[in-house]
């Protein structure tokens, strides 16, 4: 994110580049396509390179145009296309792309929930990831979160609940999934799902739900309880007695 700025980090990125694990990779190509862009003029080249055979044009058209996302939008069904790739790294740097310039195009938002519904894990994740970041503009994609919510593992599940979390109060239809999630025996979800709840903002039928985890044994569990407790303000006046008892 530091761009060009970064450009003494080059080297590292290069090795990091090459790493074995796709995660690792994956990133550090994503970090040097933003350390050193593409120049305007080079982009209906990498569009037409975008369909080439070559898998390696195909990565670097996708990555170099990922980067000029921000600044003016790549045609979402291109990079729709590429959610199908046989490259895994294509795949993951279009959703980075769709990403990037989703927060202005509903079509890429669209493009992040098909790939949040992907059977891979890991193009799953980092679309759930980029849809949570996005705020509010990634409310169309509560209901394919809600479904990833059901079927997903514990790890997936708090990447899901962050992911609503983040989209703050339009998720409000996620509420009732959290608050079952509150009864989980892992503190990581537990506490995923208090957090999720205090930026979403519940309502006060929830009130009970969110007072049985001020009492939870994770204390940052409790912690996110009694943020979305304060969120309530008078609405959680009936809390104020068992608040006391914890502070004595």
């Amino acid at each position: 994110e530091l761009g060009p700025g970064a450009a003494a980090a080059v080297p590292a990125l290069e090795r990091a580049a090459a790493d074995p694990d796709p995660h690792v990779r994956i990133r550090a190509l994503m970090a040097l396509a933003l350390v050193v862009p593409p120049g305007e003029g080079e982009r209906e080249l990498l569009l037409g390179d975008l369909s080439s055979r070559e898998t390696a044009l195909r990565r670097r058209a996708v990555l170099s145009l990922g980067a000029l996302a921000a600044r003016k939008e790549v045609p979402p069904p291109a990079l729709r296309l590429l959610l199908k790739d046989e490259d895994a790294d294509v795949r993951m740097a279009a959703v980075w792309a769709l990403g990037r310039q989703a927060a202005r195009s509903s079509s890429s938002v669209e493009g992040l929930m098909e790939a949040a519904a992907d059977p891979r894990p890991d193009l799953r994740m980092l679309a759930v990831v980029t849809l949570g970041r996005l705020g509010e503009e990634g409310a169309a994609a509560v209901g394919v979160l809600l479904k990833s919510l059901e079927k997903g593992g514990p790890n997936e599940k708090c990447y899901v609940a962050a992911a609503l979390g983040g989209i703050g109060p339009r998720a409000g239809a996620a509420v009732p999934a959290l608050l079952k999630l509150l009864d989980s025996d892992d503190p990581h979800l537990r506490m995923g799902a208090a957090a999720s709840l205090a930026r979403i903002r519940p309502s006060e039928r929830d009130l009970p739900r969110l007072m049985a985890v001020v009492r939870d044994s994770e204390p940052d569990a409790r912690a996110y309880a009694l943020w979305a407790l304060g969120g309530l303000g008078s609405r959680a006046q009936s809390a104020v007695p068992e608040l006391i008892r914890l502070l004595e």
